[in-house]
């Protein structure tokens, strides 16, 4: 059983983690894509 990718928003916590941040930036950044998301979907 092939184990699936993560999902975008996983890889955005992933990265932001990697680097010495605040609990915070994470927090933010996730929230920065996941507008950016719901903005291009409602492009479409």
């Amino acid at each position: 059983m092939d184990a699936s990718p993560p999902r975008l928003l996983d890889q955005v916590r992933q990265a932001v983690r990697r680097k010495p941040s605040a609990i915070r930036t994470e927090a933010v950044s996730v929230s920065w894509v996941r507008r950016c998301i719901h903005y291009c979907e409602a492009l479409h």
